[in-house]
């Protein structure tokens, strides 16, 4: 397809450094995946600001924008041809035309109406008027998906379904796409979305080394659950910086009771430069002060294991007198954050699903996304005996995903197997070896138990 061009150039307004973060946040703990951002978000709000974009859009006079960002290196033509005829089919019932294949290989199509609707609506609205907001669910208006109408383009399945996203956006990534085209013989000036997806999914199942080597994509360091048996503050900094050294574009999760050696954790973290700081806490210390969590962190997760102090007491990791303090630092702190446009911190309340709460689940969900924004119901770590609720399995690609993408570093600074931290099998301990040595050591562990699993 042929399609007459020409480069302008339009005087714009920055786009706002907070909004900017907040989505670079909210993205961090997602990178591979087109959505599922915290919020909603989607790899394609990362590549706008809607005020700067419906200026230019306007100033130029464009009546549709197709979108790439300027790190995606491999964006399939045909999928860009697609995306344009789509949109000409129904200009009015496609403002916007996109396409569900991994980050970086096919752009979005977003009309001037509706990036000006993003641009009046963000201040109030927040993570609504995002791409996100308008493909994801909203609790009083609730809609079939879109990746099901004809606004979203079929992308092949190998494409869907990548391991890893195909962008630039690092030199680990940078490496990692290179040598996963020249192992498949690929040019990428030619190759299309379905061959790189292939690469690099046939990559990662023969030399998972090959392929994850680089370092994982998220680390999550936890601390003890009684917060006066934390490490102190030096040897939680003296983890960091081991961590940091090996995954140094790595999104970081501090997990543990609210105190300060958690606060002064993230916050040294921020100062480290991880690609985003999220705290995972529940809140349930009486005597702590939150306040330090709103400079430290961009996400802030809170367990609350129910709407009531029954259903908060029915869990095993409830804490005496714990429902009244999580609700009342929660408070604090939604009295305390910056409000309009996208939050920052994000903060993100979460529950359990079990039978106790079972009926609350929906609700929960409901109420706190569009209090907030975001709200995450999280599957039990292990079944329970006699319940009726009990956690699904992983599907193969996502466990092989999070396999390749993901290290838990437990209380005692232990290099923990299991990417998701619900087994006590350890590869070292930070110190003991290098940090790219044990991560090797996971890889080599978890390879075992990924054998037989889809690319």
């Amino acid at each position: 397809m042929r399609l007459p061009a020409s480069v302008r150039f339009a005087n714009a307004r920055p786009g706002d450094p907070a909004e900017r973060r907040a989505v670079a946040a909210a993205r961090a703990f997602a990178p591979d995946c087109w959505r599922a951002g915290v919020g909603g978000l989607t790899c394609y709000d990362g590549l706008i600001d809607p005020g700067t974009l419906a200026e230019a859009m306007q100033r130029l006079d464009i009546p549709a924008a197709l979108l790439a960002g300027p790190d995606w290196c491999l964006v399939d033509p045909a999928m860009c041809d697609a995306l344009i005829e789509r949109y000409g089919e129904d200009p009015e019932g496609h403002r916007l035309t996109f396409s569900a294949a991994a980050p970086g290989l096919a752009p979005v199509l977003i009309d001037r109406a509706l990036m000006n609707d993003l641009a009046r609506n963000r201040p109030t609205a927040g993570s609504f008027a995002s791409i996100g907001g308008l493909l994801g669910y909203v609790p009083i208006a609730p809609a079939p998906d879109l990746i099901a109408r004809s606004m979203c383009v079929p992308a092949p399945v190998a494409a869907r379904d990548a391991l890893r996203r195909c962008t630039a956006d690092t030199d680990a990534q940078a490496d990692l796409l290179t040598t996963a085209l020249a192992l498949a013989r690929l040019d990428p000036d030619t190759a299309d979305a379905a061959q790189i997806a292939a690469a690099l999914s046939n990559l990662a199942l023969a030399d998972p080394l090959a392929f994850a080597g680089g370092g994982p994509q998220a680390v999550e360091l936890r601390l003890p659950d009684d917060a006066t048996a934390a490490p102190p503050e030096s040897a939680i900094a003296e983890r960091l910086g081991a961590l940091l050294a090996l995954a140094p574009h790595a999104a970081l999760t501090i997990r543990g009771p609210l105190g300060p050696a958690l606060i002064a954790g993230a916050a040294h973290a921020r100062r480290l430069g991880f690609a985003a700081v999220h705290v995972r806490t529940d809140l349930a210390s009486p005597e702590a002060d939150p306040a330090g969590l709103l400079d430290a962190a961009d996400v802030i997760s809170i367990d609350l294991h129910g709407q009531t102090e029954i259903a908060y007491r029915s869990h095993p990791a409830a804490r005496p007198g714990g429902f009244a303090s999580a609700q009342r630092h929660l408070a604090r702190l939604l009295e305390s954050r910056p409000t309009g446009g996208l939050p920052l911190p994000w903060i993100v309340p979460r529950l359990t699903r079990r039978d106790e709460v079972y009926e609350q689940i929906e609700p929960f969900y409901d109420t706190w996304l569009m209090r907030v924004g975001a709200a995450v119901i999280d599957p039990l770590g292990a079944p329970v005996s006699g319940a009726r609720i009990g956690p699904l399995p992983l599907p193969a690609l996502a466990r092989r995903r999070l396999a390749l993408s993901e290290l838990v570093i437990d209380g005692a600074g232990r290099c923990l197997i299991d990417p998701r931290g619900l087994r006590p099998d350890a590869a070292g301990r930070l110190g003991d070896a290098p940090p790219a040595e044990l991560w090797k050591r996971v890889l080599t562990a978890r390879a075992t138990g990924l054998a037989g699993a889809a690319p």
